[in-house]
């Protein structure tokens, strides 16, 4: 299957960084930017959660375990927002020997 050349999460960072530009009090995004990290954190929990949950349904519903996984990316995004961190810079942080040892 040939790449596309842009991706999921790079896409979804600027649809984030756009919603809560724009500050409209109807977005979802700009609503739990403007709650705070509380609910930030309880909604990466619950979609992680849920992600966990549709993992484990037999026979695996592929839809709603790809479903589940875009919340979960979405959720962690905004909070990695709110920090003022774009998740590229993972990808440019030195990998420690601690962390290769887990992967």
């Amino acid at each position: 299957m040939k790449e596309n050349k842009r991706s999921f999460i790079y896409d979804l960072e600027t649809i984030i960084n756009q919603r809560i530009a724009e500050s409209d009090e109807s977005s979802y995004t700009f609503q739990l930017i403007s709650s705070g990290s509380g609910l930030m954190a309880k909604k990466l929990v619950e979609e992680s959660a849920e992600l966990a949950v549709a993992s484990l349904e037999q026979p695996i519903k592929r839809e709603e375990v790809l479903w589940e996984a875009a919340d979960l990316m979405y959720h962690l995004l905004v909070l990695m927002r709110a920090n003022d961190i774009s998740f590229w810079v993972i990808f440019q942080m030195n990998l420690n020997p601690g962390i290769i040892s887990k992967i």
